[in-house]
């Protein structure tokens, strides 16, 4: 099934990708939050609208997981968002927060 969904990654775009294995994953993971976590990740990368409650559903399942690597994707993850939509203080503080999460 994985190997299906790679190739129909090739021919889509990223955000794309990354929206089709991000929900295939959390479909997947119902009680895994580790994994839920990465998958919440993938669907903040790929939803302009959505992103920001994607990256902090991640944020709230990897914290307290000790995931730190993937903490600090969320942060730049949300700062591009911010710095996207103009607001240039939120995007400073998130890359910032993204720095001191590794």
């Amino acid at each position: 099934m994985l190997e299906v969904r790679k190739d129909t990654c090739r021919v889509r775009s990223t955000t794309s990708c990354a929206t089709t294995f991000g929900r295939h994953a959390l479909e997947r993971s119902p009680f895994q939050m580790g994994f839920a976590a990465y998958a919440h990740h993938l669907l903040g990368d790929g939803a302009e609208a959505t992103g920001e409650s994607h990256y902090l559903e991640a944020l709230a399942l990897a914290e307290p997981r000790g995931m730190r690597p993937l903490v600090a994707h969320c942060h730049l993850g949300l700062g591009k968002l911010h710095r996207r939509r103009g607001d240039r203080e939120q995007a400073h503080e998130q890359h910032h927060r993204g720095g001191d999460a590794t």
